[in-house]
């Protein structure tokens, strides 16, 4: 298993992580340390983590996605 991450913050309170799994898939995470964990999230002590399976086209459409936001919004 390997992990990238992107912090969002400088505080390092969110992050984005991809896990390339042993299988060859790919995970999506979104770790929150600022949220209360809920029903919704991976429950851990202190924090929220989200995950979902992912394949590398949606990967692509979600750069694509962020660079035409970040373009429209200069």
């Amino acid at each position: 298993m390997k992990k990238s991450y992107c912090k969002l913050d400088e505080a390092n309170k969110i992050t984005v992580e991809l896990i390339k799994t042993n299988s060859g898939k790919t995970i999506l995470s979104l770790v929150d340390k600022t949220s209360k964990p809920t029903q919704m999230c991976y429950n851990h002590a202190e924090f929220c983590q989200v995950f979902t399976e992912v394949d590398k086209y949606r990967l692509l459409q979600l750069a694509d996605f962020i660079y035409e936001y970040c373009e429209e919004n200069r």
